[in-house]
C-alpha cells in the first residue's frame, strides 16, 4: 500500500508494465497477476480492484456523471462523495460534456473520477499532463485525503516534483527490467 512513483526513460517500459498490471497486455513470458489471479484474464474480480488512468484514457461516456451511471456500477467501493468532493476542488461538477472541456479539465474529471472509483489498486500514467500549477497542487491534496491505507498507488511520471511528498515508495524500470522497487523510508535510511 501507499504512493509509488515508477520512473525511468522514455522506453523503459513504464507504460507496458502499467498495462500488464491491469490486464491490458499479456506477458510474453511469465506471469502477471493480482492477488494471485492472472490480470489478462480481466476477471470481474480484477477489473474490480484495478484503474489505470492513461494519457490517451477515453470515458464511455459523455459526462462524468453519465460515466457514473453505466460505468461505476461495477467498482462496489465507488464513493460519489469523494467524486463530488474532487470535482468541485478542480471547479467543476460532472455534468461538463468531456469533449468540450479543454485537455486540462479534461484530465481533470477523469481523475477526479477514478479517485472516487477507490480501487485496491490505482495506476495513473503521467497524471499531471495537462495541468496547470495550481491543478497539480489539487490533485496533490485529493491524492492525500482520499488515499485509503489499504490502497495501492502507482504514478508514472518524468516530473517528479508535482507529487513529490506524497511518496512512500519507488519503482526504477531501464530497459524493460525492474532495477529498484523500495520504500522511501529504506532510501533514506540508506543515506
Amino acid at each position: 500500500p501507499g504512493i509509488h512513483l515508477l520512473v525511468g526513460e522514455n522506453g523503459a517500459g513504464k507504460t507496458t508494465l502499467l498495462h500488464l498490471a491491469c490486464g491490458l497486455l499479456r506477458p510474453t513470458a511469465g506471469l502477471c497477476t493480482y492477488d494471485g489471479t492472472a490480470t489478462g484474464v480481466r476477471s470481474p474480480y480484477i477489473m474490480s480492484r484495478v484503474f489505470l488512468l492513461t494519457d490517451e484514457a477515453q470515458m464511455p461516456a459523455r459526462t462524468i456523471d453519465e460515466c457514473v451511471s453505466c460505468h461505476a456500477v461495477f467498482y462496489p467501493t465507488f464513493s460519489r462523495e469523494i467524486l463530488d468532493d474532487c470535482l468541485a476542488e478542480f471547479g467543476l461538477k460532472g455534468d461538463e460534456r468531456l469533449d468540450r472541456l479543454s485537455l486540462g479539465n479534461r484530465k481533470k474529471s477523469m481523475l477526479a473520477y477514478c479517485l472516487a472509483l477507490r480501487t485496491r489498486l490505482l495506476m495513473l500514467d503521467e497524471p499531471a499532463n495537462g495541468l496547470d500549477i495550481t491543478a497539480k497542487k489539487t490533485l496533490q491534496r485529493l491524492l492525500a485525503r482520499h488515499t485509503t491505507d489499504e490502497q495501492t498507488i502507482i504514478v508514472s511520471t518524468h516530473t517528479t516534483a508535482d507529487l513529490h511528498n506524497l511518496y512512500s515508495g519507488l519503482i526504477v524500470v531501464h530497459q524493460g527490467q525492474l532495477l529498484l522497487a523500495t520504500s522511501v523510508a529504506d532510501i533514506t535510511s540508506r543515506l
